[in-house]
């Protein structure tokens, strides 16, 4: 999850991102990178746009979302890729 702090979308993925990450323990690696902390990875991954989420899949980025989207819909995003 590529984030700002002063994104309002951002906030509000938040949490859904955090339920992300419990319901994906030991399956999937759930991280947060501040673009405005991480200016390097951002500018190197290319993010445009806050919130953006990527999906990496043996180190190699295999689905990018931009914008905020349900728990649903990226658990099924998850399950797809594995």
């Amino acid at each position: 999850d590529f984030y700002a702090t002063w994104c309002g979308p951002c906030r509000m993925i938040a949490p859904i991102v955090e339920q992300l990450a419990e319901k994906t323990a030991g399956k999937a690696t759930v991280g947060k990178v501040d673009i405005d902390q991480a200016q390097q990875v951002t500018t190197s991954l290319q993010i445009t746009s806050v919130p953006t989420l990527i999906l990496f899949k043996d180190g190699k980025e295999v689905k990018r979302v931009v914008g905020v989207k349900d728990l649903d819909y990226l658990l099924n995003l998850i399950n797809s890729y594995s």
